[in-house]
């Protein structure tokens, strides 16, 4: 077993995992002419593979043992911090001796030497930029359709916390991963990581075994 958890809207590329996500808008995307709506009167795209199976990640119950790989990107720091660490442990155990776990996430370390150069030259613009990078508030209050939108279908955007490298390296040393390794955009032991991975912009990449 193969699972991507949170893979968020798009196309499934790789077919032999099983793609998840907790999103009410994935439940929203399979009523007929949902995805018309959204776009036409609230100017949101809600297009999801429809191979993506809705389970609550954090509910998700999986036999110890029985999962190879595990891949996530972009999922952790949009959970509140005990959510992300009940996550982790539920991942080491369903992980089967040398599974491997691979997670990406937003770099704030590179976000916080961006505004430390950034400061430099314009020390407005650069905390504008980095308070925008938190992405922890709206910037904006939202209007009626905003509002309507986000009660049906829950807000995507807000993180809970600001992951660094060494901290979610501490969090997998701590729950009993091995083998701990930063790595670089699709460098990987996943022989799918072309084809699960498209973030590559400010984030991290780190990979780890049970």
């Amino acid at each position: 077993m193969k699972l991507n958890l949170g893979c968020g809207p798009g196309p499934v590329l790789a077919e032999n995992y099983i793609h998840i996500d907790s999103s009410r808008r994935l439940l929203l995307s399979k009523i007929p002419g949902i995805n018309f709506v959204s776009k036409r009167v609230f100017g949101i795209e809600n297009n999801w593979d429809p191979k993506v199976k809705f389970k609550n990640i954090l509910r998700f119950h999986l036999k110890p043992k029985t999962v190879d790989s595990i891949y996530s990107s972009h999922l952790l720091e949009h959970l509140y911090y005990s959510q992300c660490l009940d996550l982790l442990r539920i991942a080491h155990t369903s992980l089967v001796n040398g599974g491997i776990l691979r997670l990406v996430l937003p770099d704030y370390d590179a976000y916080i030497l961006k505004y430390i150069e950034s400061y430099k030259i314009d020390p407005v613009l650069a905390i504008e930029e980095f308070e925008k990078s938190l992405l922890s508030y709206p910037r904006e209050k939202p209007g009626l359709s905003g509002k309507i939108w986000k009660t049906i279908a829950g807000d995507l955007h807000i993180h809970r916390w600001h992951p660094t490298y060494a901290l979610v390296h501490h969090l997998l040393q701590e729950l009993g991963y091995k083998n701990i390794v930063r790595c670089n955009y699709r460098e990987s032991k996943l022989a799918e990581i072309d084809l699960l991975e498209n973030r590559d912009l400010m984030s991290f990449y780190i990979e780890a075994t049970k």
